[in-house]
């Protein structure tokens, strides 16, 4: 079983939407696996468009602190507080903070060039 699936809008074959579209027809009643998009496109109608089967939109290239921010949401929507996995959520929190962290010194890194 699968956490989040970080779904690629455009690939060979079968796009994205076709793709997201495939695992929800599949998924039992109440079972919803969250799915981000991933695309390269940042226009409204591209937007309305992946979250018609996907949770959750980004644009590429991705930042490290929003995608970690995106993941605590979906995985922690999830978990069931009380049990090992609540642990390894808060685990998730303690790591997304660390990421949210290291990016915000290296954009100040960044500024002060």
């Amino acid at each position: 079983a699968f956490d989040v699936v970080l779904m690629d809008v455009q690939m060979p074959n079968i796009d994205g939407h076709d793709a997201a579209s495939m695992i929800r027809g599949m998924e039992a009643q109440g079972d919803r696996l969250p799915i981000i998009a991933l695309t390269g496109f940042a226009g409204a109608e591209e937007r309305a468009r992946c979250l018609q089967h996907m949770d959750e939109y980004m644009t590429k290239p991705l930042l490290a602190n929003v995608l970690a921010r995106m993941l605590l949401k979906l995985v922690t929507r999830r978990v069931v507080p009380a049990t090992s996995a609540y642990h390894e959520a808060t685990d998730m929190q303690a790591a997304a903070m660390q990421i949210e962290h290291g990016a915000a010194n290296e954009a100040a890194s960044i500024t002060e060039l």
